[in-house]
């Protein structure tokens, strides 16, 4: 009998790709699961989670999306931390089910900005969840943080996206840098 041949395995085990039937609820993942959902939840704004390569982040953020979605909380997950800040309004758009109506950057935040204002004031939660997130260039973090973090015009204690950034121990170490630039180092819940 071959590998593929049991019931529950559908897809090769060796893609490189995290499935979410393959997360086996530890009580450290448990206790780092519900510290993310609790970030989100409480609208911390930004969470930093870190981890050496091959520990399970990005299973555990498959999870995560998986019971975020189950609690009306609306999410885009970011695989691909080299896309332009453009690039990553549009996907936020289309994962929010919402056209974008141009290519150009400003034209997409403008669009972005509001569509995350109209679900603050609906007192909806969008989360934009980075995996690898140690690979974002400077300039798209700051240019996050500057857009969706503290800048709710509804209060400014809401925030009009909660951003989980994923990836390695290095992560914490290139942060202070970047949001220094651009906030003034906003707390950060850390996982």
């Amino acid at each position: 009998m071959s590998y593929g041949q049991f019931e529950w395995q559908r897809a090769s085990p060796f893609t490189g790709l995290a499935d979410p039937r393959s997360f086996y609820r530890s009580s450290q993942y448990g206790e780092a699961l519900a510290t993310l959902r609790y970030g989100v939840e409480a609208r911390k704004g930004l969470i930093v989670f870190t981890g050496e390569p091959g520990t399970g982040k990005s299973t555990l953020l498959q999870e995560l999306t998986h019971e975020l979605c189950a609690s009306v909380i609306y999410y885009a997950l970011v695989f691909d931390p080299h896309l332009s800040f453009a690039e990553i309004l549009r996907s936020i758009l289309l994962q929010l089910q919402v056209e974008p109506e141009s290519t150009e950057e400003s034209a997409l935040l403008r669009q972005c900005v509001a569509l995350l204002h109209s679900q603050v004031e609906s007192g909806r939660i969008v989360c934009v969840v980075f995996d690898d997130a140690h690979h974002l260039r400077n300039k798209v973090v700051e240019q996050l943080m500057c857009n969706f973090i503290g800048a709710s015009l509804v209060s400014p204690h809401k925030h009009l996206a909660q951003i989980i950034l994923t990836g390695r121990p290095e992560l914490k170490e290139q942060l202070p840098r970047r949001l220094h630039r651009s906030l003034g180092s906003p707390p950060a819940l850390e996982c």
